[in-house]
């Protein structure tokens, strides 16, 4: 099967269509920029919330890792045994720059609002 141009003629002058014109490139390149301007803030937004969620999941991680260790070495917490236990535990805790320290029993990153643990829109972590 050969390839065959097709001719139109209009206003007596004979046109490839074959191809797209300079309009049709303008139009679809604007609505990409519109379909862009769209989603990339959306996807930033569902970024930085991953973050905070793997923070969150990091921080209860070792929040029980603690306590256990605290419970298995038949120990009370102080802040030069936690700095340790920090020290020990491997991987990185949070995407951001946050200081973790432990406060009033649990483990908190100093950038992350407190997690409100009686919150029923979030599925718990288990």
């Amino acid at each position: 099967m050969s390839c065959v141009k097709t001719l139109v003629i209009a206003k007596g002058k004979l046109l490839n269509s074959k191809g797209i014109t300079l309009v049709e490139l303008l139009v679809t390149i604007t609505i990409l920029g519109i379909l862009a301007a769209i989603v990339i803030p959306t996807l930033t937004g569902l970024t930085e919330k991953a973050k905070v969620e793997v923070c969150n999941a990091n921080l209860l991680e070792l929040d029980r890792g603690y306590k256990a260790y605290l419970t298995l070495e038949n120990v009370e917490h102080s802040d030069l045994r936690f700095t340790r236990f920090l020290q020990n535990f491997e991987g990185d805790l949070c995407q951001r720059e946050c200081e973790i320290a432990y406060i009033d029993g649990k483990v908190q990153c100093s950038t992350l609002p407190i997690n409100d643990e009686n919150n029923d829109n979030d599925v718990p972590f288990l």
